[in-house]
């Protein structure tokens, strides 16, 4: 996994010390840092030119610094921004990451899914104030499906999230 800042977990490596390619130990999984890593990098340097750009700007936040709440980022095919946009899209309102939670589900002692759900508190929606979200491989396909599911109760956790999701698509399926 990589992060705005660093691979987590017990071992911190910065983001700019990831390379390609390169594979870590991490929490006894070994990982491999995979080509996105680069996109990444460019994109929190836009964010982060952004950012400061929009902090000088007018008298009172003149020569202030903004700070950038940059969370954890797995190593994934698809970028926040893609993943806070299929929250817009799907539920509406307007998503701003809040934190990434790795989730492992199994059963009968097989896990059945695990990856990270990245969390949006979500403003401007009539129900739900946090959204979770996540994408997977469409098997047979280089596409990606994205799941966007509300803070809802039941759904009160990314666990429950990706739980109400299997069973979705386990219906669906029948």
């Amino acid at each position: 996994m990589h992060s705005s800042g660093r691979i987590s977990g017990n071992q911190r490596i910065p983001l700019a010390k990831l390379q390609s390619g390169r594979k870590y130990v991490v929490e006894g999984q070994r990982l491999e840092v995979d080509p996105s890593v680069d996109r990444y990098k460019r994109e929190i340097a836009n964010l982060t030119v952004a950012s400061n750009q929009t902090a000088t700007k007018g008298g009172a936040q003149r020569g202030k610094t903004a700070s950038l709440k940059l969370c954890y980022i797995w190593a994934m095919d698809v970028s926040v921004f893609q993943l806070r946009r299929a929250v817009e899209s799907q539920h509406g309102g307007t998503a701003k990451l809040a934190q990434s939670v790795p989730v492992k589900e199994t059963f009968g002692g097989k896990t059945v899914w695990e990856g990270v759900v990245q969390v949006f508190d979500l403003t401007g929606h009539p129900k739900a104030k946090r959204a979770y979200t996540w994408s997977s491989p469409i098997g047979g396909s280089d596409k990606r499906r994205f799941f966007a599911v509300l803070y809802v109760p039941p759904i009160t956790s990314p666990l429950d999230a990706v739980r109400a999701a299997i069973v979705a698509e386990h219906k669906t399926r029948r």
